[in-house]
């Protein structure tokens, strides 16, 4: 029996991937809701119920036991009703040519379920090949494929556990977060879930409260980045990085149901911050006109980041608060953490993955939220069978935060009604993406 586990996710998510594998055929389907996530669980089966007459066929509830670590889990059966829903209120391709998440994701899901497997290409050159059970097969020496794997949760930082377990000794919790540890999505994809999974206190699952203080100067840093556009406006890799990053950040500061989770931005603006600015876009420009002019050059690769400030601003935080429980300095960035410490910061360094899928994600990342995470990575990102292609981009433009909030991807028209043209699951695109929405209204303040 096939089983979805529920643990730390977004609502948001995991709606469209259960009507995805229903789509499948998979029936009964189990969701599992494990530890602090029951009440998230059953919040959905209900939705799915009301929505699109899903029924509950049981519930129960199980001990959890993973990788040594045991907890509660409560168990849902799902059944999908009979028959396909009339497509009365089909989907079609958005004027402005943005596909909504919930949409593509089962179009995409349905492809690959006829198709057995499916390759992802960036102008030519092959990335990845997801085979219908969900496996990823890559080349691990490409640091864009393992970034863009780690955004999207089938990677996760190697010492996640001991992470989890030194932030489970207390209730109450205050984290400062580097600009990387947003760059890399680790709250969202990676400690909120493992949050879920280790527990040292059997009845009384801790953290309760979390507090993520974001320096201004970090926030400094993603304006910086998410301003770096090519000649024409488009915006490059280090640009579309920064409003991935702004995306984590929305999310987790107005998702509703990202519950006990509080985010706030401390510190004062610094002018000498947009000096540094200005004098790093000099020193680029000297460099390419002297690249144009045939010269060697021999800068510097490195700048300054800024890592003496955020760490200032965060312990400055501290001080002005009376505040006797874990405080915490989050990075991946090793000397940054060596330094925080040395400066009396508890730091938390999160060690990059060692290449291996996540235990419990190793057979299912709802392949909507990996093609997204691919398609920020590269641009544009082209999804393959065979002869047959579909060309997926995201917001090259920067013009409409909600397009990143939302996931919404470019697609071109010829791609869509391919895919929506092969498409024969139980359930309307249309339907589906218009429940989606009106959810997300609720949870996430986004504009339609």
């Amino acid at each position: 029996m096939t089983i979805l586990n529920i643990w730390g996710k977004r609502t948001l998510e995991h709606i469209p991937d259960v009507l995805a594998h229903l789509n499948r055929g998979v029936d009964p389907l189990v969701v599992r809701a494990i530890a602090g996530n029951a009440s998230k669980g059953l919040e959905i089966a209900y939705a799915l119920n009301q929505e699109f007459g899903i029924q509950v066929a049981g519930i129960e509830m199980k001990p959890f036991e993973f990788d040594g670590v045991q907890a509660l889990s409560i168990e849902i059966t799902l059944k999908a009703p009979e028959g396909r829903e009339p497509a009365v209120r089909d989907y079609d391709l958005p004027e402005s040519g943005f596909v909504d998440f919930p949409a593509y994701h089962l179009l995409l899901d349905w492809w690959l379920f006829q198709k057995r497997e499916l390759q992802l290409l960036d102008n030519g050159t092959h990335l990845a090949t997801i085979s219908q059970d969900g496996k990823v097969a890559y080349d691990g020496r490409n640091e864009g494929v393992r970034a863009a794997l780690y955004r999207c949760g089938y990677l996760w930082p190697s010492n996640w556990k001991e992470i989890a377990t030194r932030l489970s000794e207390f209730d109450d919790v205050i984290l400062g977060m580097d600009t990387n540890v947003l760059y890399n999505c680790t709250l969202n994809e990676h400690l909120l879930p493992a949050l879920s999974l280790v527990n040292p206190r059997s009845y009384a699952p801790t953290p309760n409260w979390m507090l993520l203080v974001i320096p201004s100067s970090v926030m400094h840093e993603l304006e910086e980045a998410a301003n770096i556009r090519n000649p024409v406006g488009f915006l490059e890799k280090n640009g579309r990085m920064g409003f991935r990053a702004l995306q984590e950040v929305i999310e987790l500061n107005q998702s509703e149901d990202v519950a006990g989770i509080s985010l706030l931005v401390v510190g004062q603006a610094d002018p000498a911050l947009d000096t540094r600015v200005e004098l790093q876009g000099l020193r680029a420009d000297l460099r390419r006109s002297q690249q144009s002019h045939g010269g060697d050059v021999h800068w510097s690769r490195k700048s300054s980041s800024g890592d003496m400030i955020i760490r200032s601003q965060f312990r400055d935080f501290l001080r002005q608060i009376d505040f006797h429980k874990g405080a915490y300095f989050l990075t991946a960035d090793k000397s940054n953490a060596a330094l925080a410490r040395a400066e009396g910061l508890a730091p938390i360094y999160i060690q990059p993955p060692s290449g291996a899928p996540h235990e419990i994600t190793a057979s299912r990342v709802p392949i909507g939220k990996l093609v997204y995470e691919m398609a920020v990575q590269f641009r544009p990102l082209t999804v393959m069978q065979g002869s047959a292609k579909v060309e997926l981009r995201c917001d090259g433009k920067g013009e409409k935060i909600d397009y990143w909030v939302c996931r919404n991807l470019e697609m071109e028209e010829q791609g869509f009604k391919r895919l929506r043209s092969d498409y024969g699951g139980k359930f309307s695109l249309g339907k589906v993406t218009e429940t989606w929405h009106r959810i997300g209204e609720e949870i996430l303040a986004v504009d339609r």
